[in-house]
């Protein structure tokens, strides 16, 4: 029986002055296992940790703790984490281990992640996270409706389908779709997004890929002219509405120049931003999950012209609470690939700092945390606004080193801004490279807060 280490660290609440401690030096291309799993998670009351009810952070600090070497192995020969005695342990087994911690727990799959997960980017380790505790035989389901009342193997901050409602305590919230729609070889792109908060609003763009033309419309309106359902997804404010189950949800927008009125259908896995759901972000937290692969069908009117279009978009959730005046500027992709991978990419200047990096979700669930080099120094074919006078870049090299991928984003046109918030780039924009060896395409938006001089 090889040597068995159980290295412990205390977990500290952050409302009670400390943070979320982890194990910070985890080897590189360590993987998460969800072998052993103890049940006794401490609990507090309004959090979401899957299905143990409680835990709600609002300072995922990331220290570099030193830890104890960890020796041995878990049944999928590779660093496993489980949490006893209000402690996150990790532990590396074999069968006799596992006995005695499964002796009284369930197997369930992996718990704090949150913690481990942005750890990975402080180290620069790769995590991936599996999403389900056992494949069947179809284990990618990327053409399968997501259930609204499948919970994920391991757990998350978020739960759904509750979480597509809104949160009546979050100081900021937003739903946010964009999407590549095609009609008959006219190509378009579009944004909708309603925000929730002391100053609703609604973001409403077309792209016209084919033609390159762009249009936009940006309203604020008073909370007494909007509603958000606390049950059940139902964000309405005058000029756009986004309502229904996952599976069926109806998206409606207005601006001058059209309409956009859509049928939206979540397939595959849910994407847990962070691997669970929850970020550290611009002095406090959010909550932000994905629906990446969203089947999109319906009319798109410009002009007085309605075409029906088929297509895919992209449904991004976000709330919390947090600081806007300790942003700088970002660039954020949500990226759909050829090979089925979604990534959920950021470089965010904040505070003095900049980070860069990447939630990539496979087709069969499973999610990494992984280290992206910086886009600044590889932005390019700038755009200056004639509106704003803000500069955009509008083609960029990505490099996702852990994934030997490099690939180059471009969007088309080069002129989309929302006027909104002094400008913001919200671009279509396509995708050509090499990822893990192989030849890949796809498609993105690309959002730029800031001025990119």
């Amino acid at each position: 029986m090889p040597p068995i280490v159980l290295t412990s660290v205390p977990l500290k609440y952050p409302r009670e002055g400390g943070c979320v401690r982890l194990l910070s030096r985890l080897p590189v291309g360590a993987r998460l296992c969800g072998d052993q799993i103890d049940d006794r998670i401490p609990a507090r009351p309004h959090s979401r940790l899957g299905d143990h009810g409680s835990f709600r952070s609002h300072a995922l600090s990331v220290p570099a703790y030193d830890s104890h070497q960890v020796v041995g192995r878990c049944r999928s020969h590779a660093v496993g984490v489980t949490a006893l005695h209000g402690c996150l342990v990790t532990c590396v087994a074999d069968y006799e281990m596992r006995n005695i911690i499964m002796r009284n727990s369930h197997r369930r799959s992996i718990v704090a992640i949150a913690a481990l997960a942005f750890g990975a980017l402080v180290t620069g380790a790769v995590l991936p996270v599996q999403a389900t505790a056992e494949l069947g035989p179809d284990p990618a389901a990327t053409s399968k409706s997501v259930a609204a009342s499948t919970a994920p193997a391991f757990p998350t901050f978020v739960q759904l389908p509750a979480d597509q409602a809104a949160h009546p305590t979050a100081t900021q919230e937003w739903w946010y779709v964009v999407g590549h729609l095609n009609a008959g070889g006219h190509r378009f792109g579009y944004e909708v997004q309603i925000t929730n908060g002391q100053t609703p609003q609604a973001l409403i763009a077309i792209t016209d890929k084919t033609t390159g033309e762009y249009y936009t419309h940006s309203q604020a309106y008073s909370p007494d002219q909007t509603s958000f359902s606390t049950t059940e997804l139902d964000a309405r404010v005058p000029s756009a509405t986004l309502s229904g189950p996952m599976d069926g949800m109806r998206l409606h927008a207005t601006l001058p120049a059209g309409t956009i009125d859509l049928t939206l259908n979540a397939r595959g896995p849910v994407m847990y931003n962070n691997g669970t759901g929850l970020i550290p972000f611009l002095g406090g937290t959010s909550y932000y999950y994905s629906l990446p692969s969203v089947a999109s069908q319906g009319t798109l009117t410009v002009n007085n012209h309605t075409y029906q279009v088929t297509g895919e978009s992209w449904l991004d959730r976000q709330w919390g609470t947090w600081d806007w005046s300790t942003a700088q500027k970002w660039t954020w992709m949500a990226v759909q690939l050829s090979n089925g991978d979604r990534v959920n990419l950021w470089d965010i200047f904040a505070q003095g700092n900049e980070h860069s990096y990447a939630t990539v979700l496979h087709p069969d669930g499973t999610h990494e945390v992984l280290a992206v080099n910086p886009l600044a120094d590889t932005t390019s074919a700038f755009w200056t606004s004639p509106t704003t006078g803000k500069r955009y870049g509008t083609r960029w090299t990505v490099k996702i080193p852990a994934l030997d991928a490099s690939l180059t984003v471009v969007a088309n046109p080069q002129g989309q801004e929302i006027q909104s918030f002094g400008g913001i780039f919200e671009g279509a924009a396509s995708v050509t490279g090499w990822y893990r060896d192989k030849r890949v395409a796809g498609q993105a938006y690309v959002e730029q807060l800031g001025d990119w001089r």
